[in-house]
Parts: C-alpha cells; sequence; structure tokens
C-alpha cells in the first residue's frame, strides 16, 4: 500500500512493516493489522497492545493519532486512559477544559485550579484544611492518606492501613497475631484489644495466667498495665529466664568487656572483677591489682578481701622489708636481732635442761 512518498518495506521475524509517507501499517503472520491513522510516524503491536509514534502535535488516543492541543502556555498535551485531554500547563497556569489559563489565588496558602464549569477555584495547599475560610496547617506525617480539623479544634488522621493516629500523627500501632484492633488514646499510651485468653503486656496481646504455677523460667503471675494478670519476671528482673536485674542491663555490657560481672548491692549496681583485679580509679576500668609499681622489691600477690574486694601482699626479696618491699634492712640492725635471737634461745635452753635436773632429782628421793 502506497500514499506517495518513498516505500519501504521492513521484514521482523514473522512480522512486515511498511513505512511509507503518512501511512505506518504492521502486518503479523496471523494477518492482523496495525494502523494508527495518517499521522502516525510508526505503528507497533506487542503483546497485543498498540503503540503509535505520531506527529508533532498529535497523540495517540485509542489506538490512533490524534491532534492535542492545549494552547500556547502549556509544556505538552496528552490523553489520559479514558479518552479524556491532559493539558500540563506553565507556572501559574491551569488547564481549563482545552486550554491553559492563568490561574493564581492571592492567598499563598492556597493553590488554584479549575472546576468542571471552568471556574476558578482557590483549595489549601496540601498539608493545610480550610476552617471558615482560613487554611490551617494539617500535617498527619508520610504515613496517612489526609488530614482534617474537627469542629472542636482537633487533628484528625486518615492513616494508611496498620497505622492509626498517635496525637498529631499516623504511627505503626502492633499489637501481635493475638490482638483485635490497636489505637492510641489521648495521652497517647497504646491500647491493644486481644482475643479472648489473652491480656496486653507491654503493648503486645499475652497470655494470662490464674496463679503463678501457670509461670515458667522464674516468672510469678501478676498484674500488667491494662489491669489483666500475665506471667511476668518478679519486680527489678528480666531476661528469658528472669535472671538479670534492670540496674544491670545498662552496665552489663562494660562489665562483659572487661569480664566482670554486675551485681546489685545496697547502693546500687556495680562491676565485680575477676579475682587479682579491682575497679581503677578515675578509669572506673577493671585494672591488675599486681601492677609493676605494687612491690619495689618484692613479689605481689593477689589476696581476697571480701566478697567483692581483692587487695594485695608482698613477698619481699632478701634484705627488704615494708608493706611495698621498699625499705633496705640495715646490716647492723640485723647482726643486733641475730645475736639477740640466739641468747635467748640459749636461755631458754638452760632452764629447760635445769628443770629436768631438778625432775630427776625429785624422783629419786621419792
Amino acid at each position: 500500500m502506497r500514499r506517495g512518498g518513498r516505500l519501504s518495506i521492513l521484514c521482523r521475524g514473522n512480522k512486515i512493516v511498511i513505512h511509507g509517507g503518512r501511512l505506518s501499517m504492521s502486518f503479523h503472520g496471523d494477518g492482523v493489522g496495525c494502523d494508527c491513522g495518517n499521522h502516525s510516524l510508526s505503528c507497533e503491536i506487542l503483546f497485543d497492545d498498540v503503540f503509535c509514534d505520531c506527529e508533532e502535535g498529535y497523540t495517540p488516543r485509542f489506538g490512533k493519532c490524534e491532534e492535542c492541543v492545549c494552547g500556547d502556555r502549556s509544556v505538552f498535551c496528552s490523553f489520559k486512559a479514558n479518552g479524556e485531554k491532559d493539558c500540563h500547563c506553565v507556572q501559574d497556569y491551569k488547564q481549563a477544559g482545552d486550554d491553559c489559563l492563568e490561574c493564581t489565588c492571592e492567598d499563598p496558602l492556597r493553590s488554584c485550579s479549575f472546576d468542571a464549569q471552568n471556574n476558578k477555584v482557590c483549595s489549601c495547599r496540601f498539608g493545610y484544611y480550610e476552617i471558615y475560610g482560613k487554611c490551617y496547617e494539617c500535617d498527619c506525617g508520610f504515613n496517612s492518606k489526609g488530614c482534617k480539623i474537627g469542629k472542636d479544634g482537633k487533628k484528625v488522621c486518615d492513616c494508611e492501613e496498620d497505622f492509626t493516629q498517635r496525637l498529631n500523627k499516623c504511627v505503626e500501632c502492633d499489637c501481635g497475631n493475638k490482638s483485635k484492633d490497636c489505637h492510641y488514646d489521648e495521652e497517647g499510651d497504646k491500647i491493644c484489644l486481644c482475643s479472648r485468653g489473652y491480656g496486653q503486656k507491654n503493648g503486645t496481646c499475652t497470655e494470662i495466667c490464674y496463679s503463678d504455677r501457670d509461670c515458667k523460667d522464674g516468672r510469678v503471675c501478676k498484674m500488667a498495665e491494662r489491669g489483666d494478670w500475665i506471667c511476668d519476671c518478679p519486680t527489678n528482673f528480666t531476661g528469658r529466664q528472669c535472671e538479670k536485674h534492670v540496674l544491670c542491663e545498662k552496665l552489663e555490657p562494660l562489665c562483659s568487656e572487661m569480664g566482670a560481672r554486675c551485681l546489685v548491692g545496697d547502693s546500687g549496681a556495680f562491676c565485680r572483677c575477676p579475682f587479682g583485679q579491682t575497679v581503677g580509679l578515675p578509669s572506673g576500668l577493671c585494672e591488675d591489682v599486681c601492677s609493676p609499681d605494687k612491690c619495689l622489691h618484692g613479689t605481689c600477690k593477689p589476696l581476697k578481701l571480701d566478697d567483692v574486694g581483692t587487695t594485695y601482699m608482698c613477698r619481699c626479696d632478701a634484705g627488704y622489708t615494708g608493706k611495698r618491699c621498699e625499705e633496705k634492712i640495715q646490716a647492723g640492725f640485723f647482726t643486733e636481732r641475730t645475736a639477740f635471737i640466739l641468747l635467748l634461745s640459749s636461755n631458754v635452753g638452760i632452764l629447760v635442761l635445769l628443770l629436768g635436773v631438778l625432775y630427776l632429782m625429785c624422783r629419786r628421793r621419792n
């Protein structure tokens, strides 16, 4: 088929594409044709859909290239899926019927548009809500579908699925797979509507209990935040088996890093260092009790001070004394001391010998 100009025939698999002048047709092997009209540059069929490449000023509409003009103030023109014209206008211009007309509002909080009768309408911009002719900010966050302000002046949020209003924002609300509903009260506290046999604990629907015998892992049956009786750890304890004290939750990582254990005493939580170490000042970390400077002329030996503390003792080298083996023993002092010990020992020996002689003499007389 030819309408003047050069005719070109292309073979693409089982499809024949004909281009010539203002005509572009595509024939498949099954005999189905593709025709986008007199103002098309090419026509393609892909997965039973027709794709038209139209001349300037023309746009595909229901499989044909049709004229699409929105006036001098339009950026481009297209057709919606229902066939209606869609005009994309320059700034401060909006579509009015088949043309782009000037559309501005004096109030910067309002956006301009035209209604079905091409009447200008100034409505509040996105994120604002109109009350008595004025625009007030109304934003419920990224997870909202809409926002309005009630007659009482309070914000009302229309939230996405699995989200609900908490104070003035749409936030996630999940009470677990045993809940029927989840929402927040006016103070922002989570409210769980749980299935039968379950109650709210820490924002989740948990199985209720009737006595301590219903609980395991060191837990006891106690009242939760919404008045339900739930198996929970004793006061100030947490963990899978209620083995952790709440005062140690923040301190435990530091203690573990030093190889220490977190303990709770009358004054609060503290790290108990391994034997041979103590908490150093001002670092607050476990340090060796027997540091190199503890015993100047001797060997340091760690000693257990009490249930939580460790101290040390110095074994001095020969010729040294003092708590840290810092004093050198004088030679003269050493000789006098030795002489005194020898004299005392000899006197004690003589006394024992005399007592023995007297004892034997007494026995012979008897």
